[in-house]
């Protein structure tokens, strides 16, 4: 039900830095593609489950601003969003082959100021940590590989249990207190990981490594994970866009990651201004163990989150990159010759969350009432212009191999059309289970972002009201609205999680028991039984299987709408 920015902006701004010198001094060029990965400073990764490619991706740290660190299930997922890049700073542009240089300013349009500013428990949007650090490894953009990071190779066992990772050797965390340059190694690796899956609750993703049984460094340059089961999704979760490799000694300075100026890594970039929320500088690592990356010495990211303001940023050439363009701007965009348009699907997706074990939401019949109110083609028309897609608990966009697709959910009670149907077994159910006027209920709203704002819950509100269901809003600022989900401190809400593109991920941190995205204490013995399943098993068509059977049971009890 939402329309937000692209998955990966990082991704594609780190291309341009890698390989397009671009802002006021840059070269022109056509078309600010991608160009061939980087040769790493040493051999490609040995054999992993799947074979991981033998270069890092055109930038070794790329994070999306994606939202969420944890996984959504939704009525409607987006379908396209735009990033934007000045095509030329001069009139005529160059051929898109002209060689890359060094030098210049970049600037980044963002759209959202940070709520988190540690990589470790952030739930949105990392400005800094994207560029100032490195994970252990990395992931292909496109097919979802694992790819080289800091660890240059790595090996599995042959029961699947145990993965060893070998780290490049000579990577120096950057030159500033408390680190002072010194090279990075498996014990920081080791104390990264344990960070992240801590028993805190402020850890989102330490639900992804609950299978691990222990992290240990075998020596200066080798890691080893060893797992308690095997486990179809574990390198995907180690390349997480938010795992980043970092410092004890940075961790103990600071307290926690928070404080700004703590984003100290590995990374191509140097934090060195900071004036939260609305601007940061970052200037190119000299000691980057990449050789010859990036091109550009300074990145800036201003963030500036009115949409038409941001565009209308871009036109001038305040800034070279705006992501999020509202689809009433598409057309004029697409036809100014000075700018290059970048469409992308997008993994965000609305959902309400009810309180599964308070009345009323703990009566089936209830949920499964507004599950059928909401017209999700209203939503999609009405919230977002038509740019967006129907989903269910996997949005179709991200998992095409695991989610039921639009096709199918149109057949499904909830999403068919005409609404008549739907519509009168919701006011039945809510007589059966003893509402037959309905009834009256607080909902937490906020609009500080694509994937939170107020255009869905006002449809939602008007779709509900047609059952008897009277929503009264409760407008919240960012940081209180992001409590409120993660204390339970609501009745109904809307959310869009995300976590990354694994199916287990998605699933498991908002329908296990344990999962670290479930504040409403959700528990089910067949899903938790069909999570096991799915995680422990390597097939790909087996997987599937389990993963459709979870979300027709979601469905069928309208955990979430």
């Amino acid at each position: 039900m939402v329309l937000v920015l692209s998955r990966k902006p990082w991704k594609y701004l780190l291309s341009i830095i890698g390989f397009t010198l671009l802002a006021a001094s840059c070269a022109p060029a056509a078309q600010p593609a991608p160009a061939p990965a980087a040769q790493p400073p040493s051999a490609a990764p040995s054999a992993a489950p799947k074979a991981a490619p033998a270069a890092p991706a055109a930038a070794p740290t790329a994070a999306p601003a994606a939202p969420a660190a944890a996984p959504t299930a939704a009525p409607a997922a987006p379908r396209a969003t735009a990033t934007l890049a000045p095509a030329a700073a001069a009139p005529a542009p160059k051929p898109a082959t002209t060689a890359p240089r060094k030098g210049g300013t970049f600037t980044f349009g963002s759209y959202i100021r940070m709520a988190d500013h540690d990589p470790h428990t952030a739930a949105s949007v990392l400005i800094t940590w994207d560029l100032a650090a490195n994970g252990l490894l990395d992931l292909n953009n496109n097919t979802q590989e694992p790819l080289p990071d800091l660890a240059e190779k790595w090996e599995v066992s042959k029961d699947g249990t145990v993965y060893t990772f070998h780290l490049y050797k000579g990577v120096k965390f950057q030159n500033v207190a408390p680190v002072n340059g010194r090279e990075m190694t498996a014990d920081d690796v080791v104390y990264s990981f344990n960070r992240i899956r801590s028993d805190n609750p402020r850890f989102a993703r330490r639900s992804l490594f609950e299978d691990v049984k222990s992290i240990k460094a075998l020596d200066k340059y080798t890691v080893q994970f060893t797992l308690a089961t095997p486990s179809g999704p574990f390198l995907t979760y180690v390349a997480n866009q938010y795992n980043k490799v970092v410092a004890k000694e940075v961790v103990d300075k600071f307290g926690d990651l928070q404080p700004k100026l703590s984003a100290i890594g590995t990374g191509p970039y140097l934090l060195k201004t900071a004036r939260d929320p609305f601007f940061f500088e970052m200037t190119r690592n000299p000691d980057y163990f990449q050789k010859d990356r990036p091109k550009v010495d300074v990145v800036r990211t201003q963030v500036i989150e009115d949409d038409i303001t941001r565009a209308a940023a871009l036109r001038t050439g305040q800034i070279d990159v705006a992501v999020r363009i509202p689809p009433s701007a598409y057309q004029s965009v697409k036809s100014n010759t000075n700018l290059v348009w970048d469409s992308e699907a997008v993994p965000w997706a609305t959902q309400l969350i009810f309180q599964v074990n308070k009345k009323p939401w703990n009566d089936v019949r209830v949920r499964r009432a507004v599950h059928l109110a909401i017209n999700r083609d209203e939503v999609v028309q009405g919230a977002h212009e038509g740019a967006a897609e129907i989903s269910g608990p996997l949005a179709p966009v991200v998992f095409r191999w695991a989610a039921l697709q639009p096709d199918e959910l149109r057949k499904l009670p909830g999403y068919r059309q005409p609404k008549d149907q739907d519509i009168a077994e919701a006011k039945k159910l809510l007589a059966d289970a003893g509402f037959p006027n309905g009834f009256e209920i607080s909902m937490p709203v906020s609009n500080w972002a694509a994937f939170v704002n107020l255009q869905p819950p006002e449809v939602v509100k008007g779709n509900l009201a047609k059952i008897g269901i009277k929503v009264n809003f409760k407008t919240l600022e960012q940081a209180a609205y992001i409590a409120a989900e993660r204390d339970g401190d609501f009745e109904m809400m809307t959310r869009a999680i995300f976590t990354s593109v694994e199916p287990d991920a998605q699933l498991s941190s908002i329908y296990s028991k344990t999962g670290s995205r479930n504040p409403v204490g959700l528990s089910d013995p067949q899903i938790e039984v069909l999570l096991v399943k799915g995680r422990s098993t390597l097939d790909r068509e087996e997987r599937k299987k389990v993963y459709r059977d979870i979300q027709m049971i979601i469905l069928d009890k309208a955990y979430r709408a």
